[in-house]
Order: structure tokens, then C-alpha cells, then sequence
């Protein structure tokens, strides 16, 4: 392995990548921002990966987040580094050195944590075209609370609405809560650890990070095909990876 050198020149606007182990940091070549040279900024036992800034305005462009993706996908090859959020710029090298000074003991922690290990999302959604009737054919006290309200073709008042959609929400989250803790059971032997994001959508069921170790990734696809055993035509899952372990490291590097 060819440990990349200090920047032979300052990078001012130094532009961050990641954080990795100091041992573990392979010679990236010019695939930054703008086609920047990436180096690599060492301190103690972690180094930082950056490049030079672009010398434009810098917005979340496609070309920008590729580049980002890029750089962070090909550490992926070597070692599991801490992803920084799109976007952190340090006003020089010092700046940055500074903070792998001063936060080095908790990038270690977090850098032991997420070793040897990847990122796997996998989420679920029902397939139903309309998430309330479909609810409404499932659940006897939901169905009840429409027919009293609309009984007769009477028209709910706006107070009436509020109180059937808030039914609706709770029955929805009820379910949730039950099947994701199914998935989680069906999953959980093969991953070190399991992250719950929140759901984008009513259709959504869960939306899960899975920490999986590199050498177990074949048996964590296996607990995806029982995943999809487990549970009926009603819900559809999809899954990708591997990630960078993105949802588990905490890289708040503010001074």
C-alpha cells in the first residue's frame, strides 16, 4: 500500500473528503473537485483527505457531488473511512490539522467502530396505490371511524377530518413500529448494528442503515431473502450497497 504524501503545495480553501485511519490511505491521484490532486493532511494516528477547493462558487452540482462520491467510493476499495457531509471547506492545511488535533480521540472511536465494516440501506414500502383505503380494508376501527363520519353522506366538519387523519397516523406509525421491529429481528444476526431514518412518505414502511462487516456481507444477503420470505405481497423492499457507513459516524468538527 502507498501512503499518499503531505500537499507539496498550501491549499488554501483546502476542501474535506474524509477522515482515515493514518495507516490506511492509498495514492488517489487527480479524481477531486474539479479534477483536483487529492493528498491526504496526517496528524497523530488519522489523516484527512482533501483537495484544493474549486476556484468557482461551490454548489451541489452534479459534477461536484460525483466527484465527492467518487473519492470517498475509491477509499472504500482500501479501508472504511468517515465520510464528511458534501460541502465542508477549511480556510488553510493548519485549520484542518487543528481539528484532527483536537478531536482525535473521538475520530479514533468512531474510526474503530465503523473498521472492517460497510453500509447497507434497505427499505420498504406498501404497494398500495391508496395507503388510507388500504388501511381502511385492514383495520376494523379505522374503517368504523370513516363510516361514522360519512355516514349518510353527512359532511365531516374540519375538526372531524383532523381527528380521522390523526387516527390514521397513529395506526400507521402502530404499524410501522410492528414491522420494522420484524425486519430488525430478521436482520439483526448479521449486521453489527441497525439505524432507523425517518420515513419520507405515508407509502414508506421503514428506512433502515445496516452496519454489516466486509466479511459478512453474503450472509446479511441471505437475511434479505428471508426478509422477503417473512413478509406478504403487501410490501415491496429494495436494498443497496455497499456504502460508505455514512449513518453511523458523527463527524461534528466545528472548533
Amino acid at each position: 500500500m502507498t501512503v499518499m504524501a503531505e500537499p507539496s503545495r498550501p491549499l488554501a480553501d483546502t476542501y474535506l473528503y474524509a477522515v482515515v485511519g493514518a495507516d490506511a490511505v492509498t495514492d488517489l491521484g487527480d479524481c477531486g473537485l474539479d479534477g483536483a490532486r487529492v493528498d491526504t493532511v496526517v496528524e497523530g494516528r488519522l489523516a484527512a483527505v482533501v483537495s484544493a477547493a474549486p476556484g468557482t462558487a461551490l454548489r451541489p452540482e452534479r459534477r461536484f457531488l460525483a466527484a465527492h462520491q467518487e473519492v470517498v467510493t475509491r477509499l472504500m476499495a482500501d479501508t472504511t473511512p468517515l465520510p464528511v457531509t458534501f460541502g465542508v471547506v477549511a480556510g488553510s492545511i493548519e485549520e484542518i490539522r487543528n481539528l484532527l488535533v483536537e478531536h482525535q480521540p473521538e475520530l479514533i472511536a468512531q474510526l474503530e467502530r465503523v473498521d472492517d465494516k460497510v453500509e447497507f440501506s434497505v427499505r420498504g414500502r406498501w404497494v398500495a396505490a391508496n395507503i388510507f383505503e388500504y388501511f381502511v380494508a385492514i383495520d376494523a376501527g379505522l374503517c368504523d371511524a370513516r363510516d361514522r363520519l360519512f355516514d349518510g353522506g353527512r359532511e365531516p366538519s374540519h375538526e372531524e377530518r383532523i381527528g380521522l387523519g390523526q387516527l390514521f397516523e397513529a395506526i400507521l406509525d402502530r404499524e410501522r413500529q410492528r414491522l420494522t421491529a420484524e425486519a430488525e429481528q430478521i436482520l439483526d444476526p448479521s449486521c453489527a448494528e441497525i439505524c432507523r431514518n425517518r420515513c419520507r412518505d405515508e407509502h414508506q414502511v421503514m428506512d433502515l442503515a445496516c452496519l454489516v462487516p466486509r466479511d459478512g456481507e453474503a450472509e446479511f444477503e441471505a437475511s434479505l431473502v428471508e426478509l422477503g420470505k417473512f413478509f406478504d405481497d403487501s410490501l415491496s423492499f429494495k436494498y443497496s450497497g455497499p456504502w460508505p457507513p455514512a449513518h453511523f459516524v458523527d463527524l461534528e468538527l466545528g472548533s
